[in-house]
């Protein structure tokens, strides 16, 4: 019951501490992954192989190579495709590397990352991360601008089932041109792991620019192989309701598919394939 208030009291503050929310938040474009996008595009607590492209701290917690290719059409709408890979290699001694890229958008306007991780931990149920980015904006008839940036995380455990993760993104302001900046981001938000079955997630999502959202999710394990998951977000832009499925192929292969709903906007389907290598780390 203690840790149910907890969580509660935790969603309540995030809802009703920033209820009005503005228009216009930069830097959400990259694809992170379907069972982030089922579960309310949250995950700061993830430990898996979608931390690279989430929470790079969750990355420490893999033993495992293991590699993950991710794509979404926001709002179904083929200018707006994005396509994330992002591969983790762990080590025995040295913690984990991981590296990201990412492209979206069309030949008018689009977006690249790349990114290079590292993860380790520091204490027992104990993750840090952090990750160089190189950033890439190119505007059809207007050129390209490229700035590097970085982001840094924290995953640890602070009672029983319960997991507390925060992320942030490019802290420092850093001019991509003239009159723009790397939209600074910072997240924040909680995991309950009730049984092996069921996973709940909330977040608070703060763009520096704008107010905070609220994100949250649950995932359901219907039978060993199966997941079924849904969510919501309070982001203006991004869907307000989402869900998705997932299949687990033995411990190798994983796929998982996911639709985010808005409103206004129309639906965001999204694909991500997650493939493992059953061997241990390597001994370095």
């Amino acid at each position: 019951m203690k840790v149910i208030k907890y969580i509660l009291g935790f969603i309540f503050w995030a809802v009703l501490s920033q209820p009005f929310l503005v228009f216009g938040q930069k830097g959400s474009s990259y694809t992170l992954g379907g069972k982030s996008l089922s579960m309310g595009n949250s995950g700061v607590t993830s430990t898996d192989v979608d931390a690279i492209f989430l929470n790079q701290a969750g990355l420490a917690s893999i033993d495992q190579l293991s590699a993950i290719v991710s794509s979404e059409r926001k709002f179904n709408l083929p200018e707006l495709t994005g396509v994330s890979l992002g591969l983790v290699l762990p080590t025995e001694r040295l913690g984990s590397f991981g590296l990201q890229l990412s492209n979206y958008g069309s030949s008018v306007y689009s977006e690249q990352k790349v990114g290079v991780a590292y993860a380790r931990s520091i204490a027992k149920n104990t993750f840090i991360g952090a990750q160089l980015d190189l950033l890439n904006t190119t505007i059809d008839q207007f050129g390209n601008a490229m700035v590097a940036t970085f982001e840094v995380g924290l995953i640890t455990r602070i009672v029983d089932q319960v997991y507390l993760g925060f992320h942030a993104f490019s802290p420092a302001q850093i001019a991509l041109t003239d009159n723009e900046s790397v939209p600074g981001r910072l997240r924040i938000g909680l995991s309950y792991l009730p049984s092996e079955k069921v996973e709940l997630r909330a977040e608070v999502d703060q763009f520096l620019d704008t107010r905070p959202a609220f994100k949250g999710g649950i995932s359901y394990m219907l039978v060993p192989s199966v997941f079924l998951r849904t969510g919501f977000s309070t982001s203006p832009t991004e869907g307000k309701f989402s869900f998705g499925a997932a299949y687990q192929w033995k411990s190798r292969l994983r796929i998982d598919l996911a639709f985010s709903i808005h409103e206004f906007l129309g639906t965001t389907p999204g694909i991500s394939i997650i493939y493992q290598n059953p061997t241990k780390k390597v001994n370095k």
